[in-house]
């Protein structure tokens, strides 16, 4: 019966092993042996130049393809340098200026060619809530909504001034950001999505078992639309949100802390949710970027995911694909020549969707020997 079971697992591991096979797939990926600053990567952008910048727990860094460039405070210049080590986002404007959102020196512009750098301050005052910022969304308009420890802010490029929206929940860190096709901001902090209405002001808030609450800003009353407890088909699923990531085609896509993926379409208002149960590997999700066929590629706790939004199909890489970690960031970017970059806990990856195919014929697996602590067992013993 003992042989008999170490069969067994022998025969399951080689059927494994040749199901890993089935994927012809390279990833790239570099880290603080090849000059990185830090392998712990929260955003990535790619300039209009070609540079490919990385923000970390531990500076900025500039790629040019062959070796990095590396920007941190310097307390000798403190006001031409960084104002804070951790770059959260990057985001460039119309003018090709690049801008930097930092987990606690407010927003900062450097120079790309110069490294000079000019610190914007939301509160100059010690709140140090508003000056940890998370994210930088570029509207249709031009301007910058930018996420905070204190709440949402737009950023005026022209005047170079903010106008600074609390969250409805004192000192509610607001993650994320997206504009939609009619113009709508939602906005999701830790706890909760927010629909910001721009043309009467109301804050719209959707809770996980209170309901939506509709905030008017200027009165500071609230208006109550209940939902069915239990939660029905259609609402969000987890309150934790970590990735927001709007579509070519206009839907919404929010990653959650243990609810996996939620999709929510602005006409009809509705969640559809994805969990490992239709196939992600992991119900943490902490990126999102869509590739040029459609395809979502979803960074989790426990490797990659890409989803077909048509056929509703997930496919998952791990490192048994040759990915270096299976811990993912929040840092995700796909550039004009169609690679995707992903910023993990051991650096960043850089796929091209194009170069991974998957082969659909499965190997035959053949049982040439068996060995039980290194004693040769005949195949016609096991049987018997």
């Amino acid at each position: 019966m003992k042989l008999f079971f170490c069969f067994f697992i022998c025969l399951f591991w080689v059927i494994i092993i040749g199901l890993q096979a089935q994927t012809d797939l390279r990833f790239e990926y570099l880290s603080e042996q090849d000059g990185l600053s830090n392998n712990r990567i929260l955003s990535i952008h790619q300039d209009r130049e070609g540079f490919i910048w990385f923000g970390t727990w531990e500076g900025l860094n500039k790629f040019d393809g062959y070796t990095f460039t590396v920007f941190q405070p310097d307390s000798h210049n403190p006001t031409q340098t960084l104002s804070h080590n951790v770059i959260s986002d990057i985001v460039e404007d119309r003018n090709g200026l690049l801008w930097l959102a930092t987990r606690g020196g407010g927003l900062n512009h450097i120079d790309k060619r110069s490294g000079k750098v000019t610190t914007y301050l939301l509160d100059s005052t010690g709140d140090h809530y508003w000056n940890a910022l998370v994210d930088i969304y570029a509207d249709r308009k031009g301007d910058f909504w930018i996420c905070s420890a204190g709440g949402l802010a737009m950023f005026d490029l022209r005047s170079r001034t903010f106008t600074r929206f609390p969250s409805p929940e004192e000192k509610t860190m607001i993650v994320s950001v997206a504009e939609d096709p009619m113009g709508r901001l939602w906005a999701a902090s830790t706890s909760k999505l927010y629909h910001f209405d721009r043309t009467t002001g109301d804050i719209w808030i959707a809770t996980r078992g209170g309901g939506i609450n509709r905030l008017n800003p200027e009165s500071g009353k609230f208006e109550y639309y209940k939902l069915q407890y239990p939660l029905v088909t259609g609402g969000l699923n987890d309150k934790d949100i970590r990735a927001m990531y709007e579509d070519s085609s206009g839907i919404i896509w929010v990653g959650t802390n243990q609810g996996g993926l939620n999709q929510f379409d602005p006409e009809t208002e509705k969640f559809v949710s994805y969990t490992v149960n239709q196939g992600l590997p992991s119900n943490h999700i902490e990126s999102m970027v869509e590739d040029h066929r459609g395809n979502l590629w979803i960074g989790t706790s426990k490797g990659l995911s890409r989803f077909d939004p048509h056929a509703m199909e997930f496919r998952n890489y791990s490192t048994m694909d040759g990915l270096p970690g299976n811990i993912f960031n929040q840092g995700s970017k796909s550039t004009v020549d169609g690679k995707l970059y992903f910023g993990t806990t051991n650096g960043f990856i850089v796929l091209h969707p194009d170069s991974i195919k998957d082969n659909i014929n499965i190997p035959p697996v053949y049982i040439t020997g068996l060995k039980v602590l290194e004693k040769e067992i005949t195949l016609l013993f096991i049987r018997e």
